[in-house]
């Protein structure tokens, strides 16, 4: 028995060094070890605030920035012994609290994730080469209070539209060059654009295999006010990226106009017609713009509009 308690000390004891030693190595490399590790996988300059440790195998990290991509004043990172390491990862989970992710396109207008990538390829239906990462794979990240930003491809800016209160879950992504499909969901709010500037909600799931610029999605918007809903269906095949869907809106119960901020909406509203149309349209998944988009469908005066019959 006293063989035992010894054998229970010793392990006990070494435990406990054990995991002193990372706090302390955390403590006086951790910075270096993230920034280092974070920005070989952007390709860009990263840096945090404060790295702190957390049981077992995680670690926290305060203003973590990737620059001109990814802000995240809380962020948290959960895996095995690897993820201490230099050279190797080892993520499990990674959690962002209130992160703010802004998508840019290049030079060429090809949406781009890597913040100082110089790609010269143009704009085309090929899929496009990505730098080699490292290996591993982080099997779920989750991103709670953020902000989303995609960039408008069109000239006039038109569509450029941001999501805010995001609540976000994927699976599966991969920190290397090999494809994989990563499942995602996703809810939040349109904060800006053309078509939803009222008080709505945006839901979305499906799929991505970013490297083959393949997707399977379906998403849904919905004003608050119930004067629009839109869902949409979007597959895309070697880049190649199809859109289909359906609006429907209806004018406000009060004055043409009184509410309606944005121009959707006032058309709608000004005309006192309540809609109910399919669309469709092709675009590219990295560089998509709205263009020649199909309608089909019914137009027909409101409740409100119709005269008093005699």
């Amino acid at each position: 028995m006293a063989l035992w308690r010894k054998i229970f000390g010793f392990i006990v004891v070494c435990a406990l060094l054990f995991f002193v030693s990372l706090v302390v190595f955390l403590k006086f490399q951790g910075k270096a070890l993230m920034e280092r590790k974070l920005g070989s996988l952007f390709h860009g300059s990263v840096t945090v605030g404060a790295v702190g440790y957390e049981f077992p195998f995680g670690i926290n990290t305060t203003d973590l920035n990737v620059d001109g991509l990814l802000f995240s004043p809380d962020a948290h990172v959960r895996g095995d012994l690897n993820l201490f390491s230099v050279n190797r990862w080892g993520i499990k989970e990674v959690e962002l609290d209130e992160a703010v992710l802004t998508l840019h396109p290049d030079p060429q207008g090809v949406l781009d994730w890597h913040p100082n990538s110089s790609s010269g390829a143009k704009p085309d239906a090929q899929v496009r080469s990505v730098p080699a990462l490292p290996s591993g794979v982080i099997k779920k990240l989750v991103v709670t209070r953020g902000r989303i930003g995609f960039p408008s491809h069109n000239a006039d800016e038109a569509m450029r539209v941001s999501l805010t209160d995001v609540e976000l879950t994927a699976f599966n992504i991969s920190l290397g060059s090999g494809d994989s499909r990563v499942p995602f969901t996703m809810i939040g709010r349109i904060l800006d654009g053309e078509a939803f500037s009222g008080p709505n909600q945006f839901q979305a799931t499906g799929w991505v295999n970013w490297q083959k610029r393949d997707l399977l999605a379906s998403a849904h918007v919905a004003e608050l006010r119930g004067n629009m809903d839109v869902s949409l269906q979007a597959r895309s095949q070697s880049n190649q990226l199809t859109v289909t869907g359906n609006i429907k809106a209806k004018p406000s119960e009060n004055s043409p106009g009184s509410e309606a901020k944005d121009a959707l909406s006032v058309i709608f509203q000004q005309a006192q017609m309540a809609v109910d149309l399919t669309f469709s349209f092709n675009t590219l998944l990295d560089h998509w713009e709205l263009r020649n988009i199909d309608f089909s469908g019914n137009l027909s005066p409101s409740v409100a509009a119709r005269p008093a019959a005699e």
